[in-house]
């Protein structure tokens, strides 16, 4: 998933994956830290991948800009609104290039359908979403620096 302009409404589904990404020869390179880029590396930008329920599918959403994620970890954070698992969120993007602006709404708390629930549960079987680092990440599978 990725963002459009307008209204982008989602639910987040699980834990973000976390880490750095670059481009090199046109290709989108991921790495869980920075000194795991290639050498000379420049313009590494940290990203979330996380499963998201969005438009009745499941989808992984890039999250690169930090707005959004300090946004998110703020909600995630905050004792009115808390876990992002437990209400949708909108994400309005407007205007382009340079001067793109994104503006994050909570929406009110809802539970999701069994039915959304058995998707992401299929969606697990087929794609682990969690191994955007083949065999470059180290294995750390402690939750305490995560913000949801």
């Amino acid at each position: 998933m990725r963002f459009e302009p307008g209204e982008n409404r989602f639910r987040i589904l699980d834990t973000p994956n976390m880490g750095y990404q670059y481009f090199q020869d046109n290709k989108c390179i991921k790495v869980a830290e920075k000194n795991q880029a290639a050498d000379g590396t420049e313009d590494l930008k940290h990203f979330w991948d996380v499963p998201v329920l969005s438009n009745g599918r499941i989808m992984i959403l890039t999250i690169t800009q930090k707005t959004i994620q300090n946004a998110l970890a703020s909600l995630d954070n905050s004792k009115e609104w808390g876990n992002l698992n437990d209400y949708d969120v909108i994400i309005t993007k407007s205007g382009q290039s340079l001067d793109t602006k994104y503006q994050t709404t909570p929406c009110p708390k809802a539970p999701i359908s069994k039915e959304e629930k058995d998707a992401y549960a299929d969606f697990g079987k087929d794609y682990n979403w969690k191994d955007v680092f083949g065999d470059k990440k180290e294995t750390d599978d402690s939750d305490d620096d995560l913000p949801f």
